[in-house]
């Protein structure tokens, strides 16, 4: 257990004896399958609370308005963008437009109150049980991320001269989960974000250094093997759109 928080701590300062002892060491699967899970739900725990408070605080009427203010606020700025016209003609449209916006408004209003009034359970016992299955399913999406960009980066990284395999190479990305920590602060207005972005710079060089070292090669090949599936699916969507193009001009 202290060689793994030693691991863990170095991986934070791109320490590369951290990396190596990840890499070979004989359970390295399973240790790096353990932080994946572990760090997911410690940051799911705290999000997850997170939205479990603000739940119970608001009730369905109280959120309705909320939406239908800021769905109102937003058509008003539309308007004063003149993104409805002007004139009388766009004045009678606009008083059209809002008076069934605000009867959809009412539909949704009814029927979150059949909702709440059908719903077998209390509303706080509903909001436990939705935010312990947040909870829970966070690891299924970042060990399902991890796992699957792994084998990808994997490939380009073989065709830039790595040696990794399947199982070095997950070991030592497993580390990129460690600054991912961050993401528990995520919730805090205004610093939330920022931490996000520190999070993801930081577990970048994590992931740059963990897949040098697990396939032998610099740093150079590794970013180019991590950001290669993006080029290729970028390529991929402009020749998508370029052939569309194609196929509208000659359709005229």
């Amino acid at each position: 257990m202290d060689q793994l928080t030693q691991t863990l701590r170095g991986a934070l300062v791109l320490e590369e004896d951290a990396f190596v002892r990840m890499r070979d060491a004989e359970d390295s699967f399973v240790g790096g399958l353990m932080t994946i899970v572990v760090i997911s739900l410690v940051v799911g725990l705290v999000i997850s609370l997170v939205s479990f408070v603000t739940a119970v605080g608001a009730s369905p009427a109280q959120e309705m308005v909320e939406v239908q203010q800021g769905m109102r606020q937003a058509l008003e700025m539309m308007r004063g963008f003149g993104a409805f016209g002007e004139g009388p003609e766009a004045e009678e449209f606009w008083r059209i437009f809002i008076n069934n916006f605000e009867a959809g408004i009412a539909i949704g209003e009814r029927v979150t109150d059949v909702v709440v009034d059908t719903t077998p359970a209390p509303k706080p016992v509903v909001d436990i049980f939705q935010a312990l299955g947040q909870w829970v399913s966070y690891p299924f999406g970042w060990v399902s991320t991890w796992m699957f960009y792994g084998v990808l980066t994997l490939v380009f990284a073989k065709l830039l001269g790595g040696v990794a395999t399947i199982r070095e190479m997950l070991a030592t990305t497993s580390l990129v989960a460690v600054p991912h920590l961050l993401d528990a602060f995520g919730f805090i207005p205004y610093v939330g974000f920022l931490v996000s972005v520190i999070a993801f710079l930081w577990g970048l060089l994590v992931y740059v250094k963990g897949t040098a070292i697990a396939n032998r090669f610099d740093t150079g090949r590794a970013f180019l093997a991590i950001v290669a599936p993006f080029i290729v699916l970028f390529a991929l969507i402009m020749l998508f759109v370029l052939f569309v193009l194609f196929l509208v001009l000659i359709s005229n």
